[in-house]
């Protein structure tokens, strides 16, 4: 707080929000309460109970988001092209994940 004047940090945007997992996070109602405070905020609204990943490969682990923003924030890419990475990788990790979803007869749509 700003000597106890104000209850705000401001520190201005944050530069991403992802949502985007599979846990129903991205409702249109949570999307509209967090836009002004965000640049980019990333959400499904896929709402499935979970998928078992206890056998998941390596090549899986690395798509998933916090893998793919640990490397891109390494690399030092701008936030646009990180998103741009985070959302083909999402893509291409559901692609691969087809097997488990039948196989665990989870309703996902892809």
């Amino acid at each position: 707080p700003n000597n106890g004047n104000d209850d705000s940090l401001k520190l201005g945007k944050m530069a991403v929000l992802n949502f985007g997992t599979n846990c129903a996070e991205g409702r249109w109602n949570m999307l509209e309460a967090f836009a002004p405070y965000a640049g980019w905020i990333l959400a499904s609204d896929l709402n499935v109970g979970g998928i078992d990943t206890i056998d998941m490969n390596p090549e899986s682990e690395a798509l998933r988001a916090g893998s793919v923003m640990k490397r891109c924030m390494e690399q030092r890419m701008s936030v646009d092209n990180a998103v741009q990475q985070l959302v083909a990788s999402a893509q291409k990790y559901w692609e691969g994940m087809r097997t488990e979803i039948r196989d665990q007869q989870v309703r996902h749509t892809l």
